[in-house]
């Protein structure tokens, strides 16, 4: 996971105007974007984007009403950029918006990158949009990796400790292997496996467990 947000920060710095972080669902992306986000919290600044210009173009898809997107904005007198999750979600007419943000296919460039969390369906939109990049466009891929089973082990306790859970007293190790094993090395499905024992664990507990279900 460090790895990745190194290979992250490189290709943000880079000359790339799209940069796609791309994951199954539970991979862990949205817990590496705030990681990301953390390093330089004063540079980005939430905010929410309609990503729609129907009078621009003709649409690729059926019109429909507008949506608001979640979305992190980073300017500096040096770049601007659009940070958004799950752009997956994103329908074929607002990409095409957001895509044209950057100078693509005649539109104002507003925009010097945008960075997409998505899975890995979004390609399949841009595959449909690929006659409007031209072919010197740069676009960086990085892909979510697998945790170690150390990595695994780390963040769970890390969960734990961030409540000041007595974090070394909840999994054995054989528990701690069952939780990998289970879910395939992926933040969500830990974060399923762990929420499954601890409540099975703590099921007279009341409160407390239904806290640390819904905390996993």
């Amino acid at each position: 996971m460090s790895h990745c947000l190194e290979v992250l920060t490189r290709s943000f710095g880079g000359p790339c105007s799209i940069l796609l972080v791309l994951g199954d669902f539970g991979s862990g992306k949205t817990l590496m974007m705030k990681q990301f986000l953390a390093d330089e919290p004063h540079l980005w600044k939430a905010c929410k984007v309609i990503p729609r210009d129907m009078d621009a173009t003709e649409s690729f898809g059926k019109p429909g009403p507008l949506r608001e997107h979640k979305a992190f904005l980073y300017s500096t007198d040096e770049k601007t950029a659009l940070m958004m999750d799950d752009a997956q979600n994103l329908d074929i007419d607002e990409l095409l918006f957001l895509l044209r943000q950057t100078g693509l296919d005649g539109g104002e460039r507003q925009m010097d990158q945008l960075v997409f969390f998505a899975e890995a369906s979004l390609l399949q939109q841009m595959d449909e949009l690929s006659e409007i990049l031209p072919e010197d466009h740069v676009v960086d891929q990085v892909f979510m990796p697998r945790l170690s089973r150390i990595e695994a082990e780390t963040y769970i306790l890390k969960r734990l400790d961030s409540v000041e859970f007595k974090s070394s007293k909840v999994f054995s190790t054989a528990e701690l292997d069952w939780i990998y094993d289970e879910s395939g090395g992926y933040p969500g499905g830990i974060n399923e496996m762990a929420a499954r024992i601890f409540n099975q664990k703590t099921k007279d507990g009341g409160k407390l467990a239904s806290f640390f279900k819904h905390f996993f």
